[in-house]
């Protein structure tokens, strides 16, 4: 069977441009050869050689499917005189760099433990955004920082229950809650404001119930 061609990657040539003029003969003649003519190489460069091995396998995986496609079988898909458009299989070698290296998940807003911090704080209030963005920092320091923008979004109920509209006595709850290492909120207990000094007996009474988290 006649052989049209034969895919020479990228790759390939990243390679082949760094080689010496009689490298670059040497490496691209035996590609030739052995896809044109069958003819193995007997390489005067130990360098050329193992580059050729690197190649061999996608050649020979060319030289298969033209020949399964003169047969009758599937041709190779948007194929050209025998020029493939396709992708290619992928080595353990690492020469095929036309397949990303991590699939894409196209649907990844739904409440799972994938959303980045940036999503799921992206419906919090403007008004405690700044807040929560610290306090949501600490939790992840912690292990226990919120996985999904529902978490999020419950914590925001949760404090709009105990300060409704109240958005300043919501990011002293906040404040109030990170001092003492809470991991829920809870109502003030003092007349705390926002960023003060830790103080270690302010919340005692509360926790019980704060550090059980939420």
């Amino acid at each position: 069977m006649k052989r049209n061609g034969f895919v020479f990657y990228n790759s390939y040539w990243s390679v082949a441009s760094d080689l010496d003029d009689a490298q670059f003969k040497e490496f691209v003649s035996a590609m030739c050869r052995y896809y044109f003519d069958g003819e193995e190489t007997t390489f005067t460069d130990p360098l050329i050689e193992k580059l050729f091995l690197l190649v061999k396998p996608n050649i020979d995986t060319n030289i298969k499917k033209q020949e399964a496609g003169a047969k009758g079988g599937r041709p190779p898909k948007n194929s050209t005189n025998g020029f493939e458009t396709e992708k290619p299989m992928v080595l353990s070698d690492g020469f095929n760099d036309d397949k990303p290296l991590v699939s894409t998940d196209k649907d990844k807003d739904k409440d799972v433990d994938v959303d980045t911090d940036i999503d799921i704080l992206s419906a919090v209030p403007a008004e405690i955004k700044t807040a929560l963005t610290e306090y949501q920092d600490w939790r992840l320091s912690k292990g226990k920082g919120y996985a999904s923008k529902n978490a999020v979004q419950r914590a925001v109920n949760r404090l709009q229950t105990l300060a409704p509209d109240n958005y300043q006595e919501q990011i002293e709850i906040i404040y109030q809650a990170l001092d003492g290492g809470y991991y829920r909120f809870v109502p003030l207990v003092d007349n705390a404001v926002a960023n003060s000094k830790r103080q270690s007996d302010r919340y005692s009474h509360a926790d019980e119930f704060a550090r059980g988290g939420c």
